[in-house]
């Protein structure tokens, strides 16, 4: 949740009959089993909004991410357009906030992580840029693991089970959504809910809609937006009794 989390729901707390619904961010935690295309596809759809497109991924012990993702990733990263139309890569909210990203991402590399794209501002696109980066051999050990990235990074774990790869995406604080892969209904109600998440996205990277309730558990905020759950955090509920006459 952070210190400004804490202090938000503390904050809401000392006011009497406040009511507190916060959303604060998550890990976005992917399990692809055979390739990269929903990601891909999760990239395009939402217009590249690369903190967006899922920032950890945990995959197959024999898929060989480093290959894979790089080209996809590269070929999506030749289309970027960060003029007023089609946009596809957006700006740091701060001038100096890309320090943040690097920070991150020089930690992960200094612990073992390979680069396989990426890895520095984009300065040929503006001071408030920075490339689409790929990260593989992600381990515990590395900052990224539990800190939300707010930069086009995306960090890769390998699994060699399902219950390997649901221990690696619950390990952490964050609870906003997972996704993964499956063609096995079994596995999707099962792995859906072992995932201590707020939203499940089976077979879809892209899940938000406001017909559905957005937001999570753990530190990633109390309540509900969206849907008639989003309304009913802030109205009452009024019991009423008629007697028989």
């Amino acid at each position: 949740m952070g210190g400004f989390g804490r202090s938000s729901v503390k904050r809401g707390m000392e006011v009497a009959g406040s009511v507190v619904e916060l959303e604060l961010g998550g890990r976005g935690s992917r399990k692809l089993d055979k390739e990269l295309w929903g990601a891909e596809r999760s990239w395009s759809k939402r217009k590249g909004e690369w903190k967006a497109w899922r920032s950890v991924a945990v995959c197959g012990a024999e898929l060989d991410l480093g290959r894979i993702g790089s080209r996809k990733l590269r070929r999506q990263s030749k289309k970027i357009n960060t003029g007023v139309i089609d946009t596809n890569l957006f700006p740091e909210g701060d001038g100096g906030f890309w320090f943040l990203v690097k920070e991150l991402v020089d930690d992960a590399i200094a612990k073992g992580a390979k680069l396989r794209l990426g890895g520095k501002p984009a300065l040929s696109c503006g001071e408030r840029f920075f490339e689409p980066t790929l990260l593989v051999d992600i381990t515990s050990s590395m900052d990224c693991f539990s800190e939300e990235i707010f930069g086009p990074v995306s960090t890769c774990f390998k699994f060699k089970s399902e219950e390997e790869a649901i221990a690696l995406a619950n390990n952490t604080k964050s609870g906003l959504a997972g996704y993964f892969y499956t063609n096995e209904i079994t596995q999707a109600w099962r792995v859906a809910k072992a995932l201590e998440v707020g939203m499940v996205g089976i077979n879809e990277g892209v899940i938000s809609s406001a017909e559905a309730p957005f937001g999570g558990i753990k530190e990633s905020g109390l309540g509900r937006e969206g849907s008639h759950h989003g309304i009913e955090e802030f109205s009452y509920v009024k019991y009423i009794c008629f007697g028989l006459a």
